[in-house]
């Protein structure tokens, strides 16, 4: 095989964010603009409304106590037979709401921020108390620090929102966001692929509103999991979660983490838009009800790419860069035959960079040139329908549909021939069918437990070609492929005493495409030693299917064509994790865990003894790697430092700390760094909020630094390389050689203006990273011998504004 010919397409589409920073120039100018002083308006106040349920049933709670309180003002109220509450007329501004009723433990949703332009809307879920209480009463000790799903005992936490619209350098993008945590880093710069304790960025699993999801990024490669641009829309989401390892029983075919996210289902009462204008393109959005004696609410948002707009209008733009989404849900509750609710979301991207059409001297190497043209497109579709069996069951049955598709074109050209010739091109589709059906039932007080099964049926198509001695060859050549993956889990989780908690659950999987089934045992414990103090500890075997294009990957054996890889088994991974939390105060919290996660059956190549399918997403390009066997191993251990300050009093901060060692083996046996050990990291990131003219006016300021260890590489064979007239690695030194050390810098800068029902915020993210160790990705020239090296931007500015009405 020819590895450069690997090299395709996906080198260059990571360039695709680079285009922006001629652009950006645009944007801010606009921005600033918005900066002007706004007129100053009477005292405005506002509504806050929601609902409270049971978090087994979904059924809402009559007569919980809601208190809404901040550091001058503290309201009351209970809810209603629905569970519904309201505060009317409330200053604007940051509320903590706690929740208590009898029966149930105490709640605090911290930090709602109450806007002029919109109702604030909250769903809150209670979960029962196995110490029954003569009246309710207010606990003010609920942790703000723990996930959502309380099955998570170790390395998980939830996140808002806010957060991922506050926090420096996250472009309201929630990948970017979690690179902040701890055991968590960027695969690299400009892309929101994550590195989760040295494991491949393949290894995380997106869910959305409960769905399996594919890439939900544009200009994503295939088999990747990341992108420049999120299509995940940041203002359709409520409170998600985020695991780094450890994680429970309903969620499968996944090694390294999970994304979890819960899309907001609209205001049953008031409608709430929105506009905006930023990194994330053009966008238009709307939340509300559709039939308010029913319930039945909407939200919705599209975008479309600023770039390509400023392309219309300005000329001889080097790249042409171009992306649309869009995400609608539709909500039926209590309808005569249950809940419904209906999610479709989808995006597209194209990139077309033109060698052909830059003189010489802009070329990609000194004598040849590219013209790329890339594009990406997903789309996810699911309906989901629950109801009551009795007074302690809730049935969640969904159905969805599922898709993604690659296309990637190069056309090389020399000085000596200048007409472009098509080199390489590749199209990759893949479709999932999927049925999942879950019973969740509440034994007693103390014990509850979840059931349920998964059924995907997967129809994948893969070709490729590329021009090699005068012929044109294919590496991949699959089509109208089907293959099926079935799955059961259930689990317990076990209240001994209000402040200790167990978990215990396993999950079956069976590959029907390669016969091979899969057991995998959970287990967790947290004990609350006091208010403040609590020790917990989960294990657990996780289990994951290669990369479906790996299957497919052509081997040449006497000329015959034969699929080497056809019978790869999962890759198996046991986790390992002991965590340690302090609540300094209800703001502040200490944590510290340690991890220790084995890897087994690992991809490992035949023909190049260093080779390990771990390593995949350290570039750009998907390894068509033949002769793969179950026979590697990958070891990755460490210790994580957390010290946050929650947002209160106007202010917050992060400081996260790991150290850490990622290590594989390949056919040979031997011992090496993966691509992923920079053995450390360390993240700092602050924020503060100015009140500048009472509740109207907000200035908000940011900063984020990070610095971690470079990468492990396979450098080139550079002679041999010249002398074969095709890249060769220099395997015996895989890994053994690093990049400099990684430094990055960024500021937020933003402000918040309510109007009379209108709120209009801007932001500018100014983001600094160190040239020498932002590497894009280098090319080996073929005829000099010289390494073309793509640096990230130095300097790298991002604008935002966001009107709502």
């Amino acid at each position: 095989m020819n590895p450069d010919g690997r090299r395709s397409a996906r080198t260059k589409l990571k360039k695709c964010s680079g285009a922006n920073r001629n652009y950006m120039k645009y944007l801010i100018s606009i921005l600033l603009f918005c900066f002007a002083s706004l007129l100053q308006a009477q005292p405005m106040l506002q509504n806050v409304r929601g609902i409270v349920k049971d978090n087994i049933t979904g059924v809402g709670l009559e007569n919980v106590n809601v208190i809404l309180t901040n550091d001058t003002i503290r309201k009351g109220t209970t809810t209603d037979k629905s569970g519904a509450f309201l505060f009317e007329k409330v200053q604007l501004g940051y509320y903590d709401l706690h929740f208590s009723s009898v029966g149930y433990e105490s709640k605090l949703y911290p930090r709602i921020r109450v806007v002029s332009s919109h109702e604030s809307y909250i769903i809150a879920e209670l979960d029962v108390s196995i110490e029954m209480l003569e009246e309710a009463t207010i606990v003010y000790s609920s942790r703000k620090d723990r996930p959502v799903n309380p099955r998570a005992m170790v390395s998980s936490r939830s996140f808002t929102l806010e957060e991922a619209n506050k926090y420096a350098g996250s472009y309201g993008d929630p990948a970017r966001m979690v690179i902040n945590y701890a055991g968590v880093l960027p695969a690299r710069d400009n892309r929101n692929d994550i590195i989760i304790r040295g494991n491949t960025s393949n290894g995380l699993l997106w869910k959305i509103d409960g769905i399996e999801a594919p890439n939900p990024n544009h200009f994503g490669a295939t088999g990747s999991a990341g992108g420049p641009i999120t299509i995940i829309n940041n203002n359709l989401l409520i409170t998600s979660d985020f695991y780094t390892g450890a994680f429970p029983a309903q969620y499968s075919n996944a090694i390294a983490g999970v994304f979890d996210l819960n899309m907001k289902p609209g205001n049953p009462d008031k409608n709430n838009n929105w506009a905006q204008l930023g990194w994330n393109g053009i966008e238009i959005g709307s939340e509300g009800p559709l039939h308010r004696e029913n319930n039945i609410t909407y939200a919705a948002a599209c975008r479309y790419s600023f770039v390509d707009i400023l392309a219309r209008f300005i000329p001889n733009l080097p790249e042409a860069v171009r992306y649309q989404d869009f995400s609608v849900k539709l909500n039926f509750p209590n309808t005569s035959m249950g809940n419904f609710s209906l999610l479709a979301m989808g995006g597209a991207s194209n990139i077309t960079m033109s060698d052909s059409e830059k003189p010489q001297d802009k070329w990609l190497f000194e004598n040849t040139g590219e013209d790329v043209d890339n594009s990406y497109k997903m789309g996810v579709t699911g309906l989901t329908h629950s109801f009551l069996t009795g007074a302690n069951s809730l049935i969640t049955t969904k159905i969805s549909l599922t898709g993604s598709s690659v296309e990637n074109k190069i056309d090389t050209l020399s000085v000596d021939d200048p007409t472009p010739f098509l080199w390489a091109h590749e199209r990759s589709d893949e479709v999932r069918a999927s049925f999942s059906s879950s019973l969740k039932h509440r034994i007693s007080k103390r014990a509850d437990i979840t059931t349920g099964i998964i059924a995907d049926g997967f129809f994948t198509s893969f070709v490729d070609s590329q021009y090699v001695n005068n012929n044109y060859v294919h590496l991949i050549n699959s089509k109208n492929q089907s293959f099926y993956l079935f799955r059961i889990y259930s689990d317990i989780s076990y209240r001994i005493r209000n402040d200790l908690r167990t978990y215990l659950g396993l999950n079956m999987q069976y590959f029907e495409f390669t016969g091979e089934k899969l057991v995998e045992p959970r287990f967790g414990i947290r004990w609350d030693i006091s208010g403040s103090h609590s020790l917990s500890y989960g294990s657990g075997l996780h289990s994951q299917m290669q990369p479906k294009m790996i299957y497919f990957v052509i081997s040449d054996d006497n000329s015959n064509k034969v699929l080497t890889n056809k019978n790869l088994k999962f890759t198996k991974s046991f986790h390992n994790v002991i965590g340690y939390d302090y609540l300094l105060n209800d703001d502040m919290r200490f944590k510290t865990e340690i991890y220790y996660q084995y890897i087994y059956d690992a991809p490992v190549s035949l023909a190049e003894p260093a080779y390990s399918l771990l390593n995949y997403g350290a570039e750009f390009y998907f390894e068509r790697m033949d002769s793969l066997v179950n026979k590697g191993t990958g070891k990755n251990y460490g210790i994580e430092v957390t010290l946050e300050k929650f947002w209160s009093k106007d202010y917050y901060f992060l400081i996260t700390g790991s150290l850490f060692d990622s290590k594989y083996t390949g056919k040979d046996g031997i011992e090496r760094n993966t691509a992923f050990n920079g053995k450390f990291a360390l993240n700092f990131l602050a924020g503060y909020e100015f009140q500048l003219l009472s509740n109207k006016r907000y200035l908000n300021l940011g900063i984020n630094f990070t610095y971690a260890g470079g990468r492990p590489y396979v450098p080139y064979d550079i002679e041999s390389s010249m002398q074969n007239r095709e890249v060769k690695l220099l395997w015996e030194s895989a890994y053994q050689v690093q990049r400099e050390n990684y430094k990055r810098l960024s500021f937020r800068i933003g402000m918040r203006q309510n109007l009379k029902n209108i709120s209009i915020e801007t932001a500018v993210d100014l983001q600094y990273r160190s040239d020498y160790t932002s590497i894009y990705y280098d090319r080996l020239d073929l005829e000099t011998g010289d390494i073309v090296r793509t640096l990230s931007m130095g300097f790298y500015p991002m604008a935002t504004i966001n009107i709502s009405f």
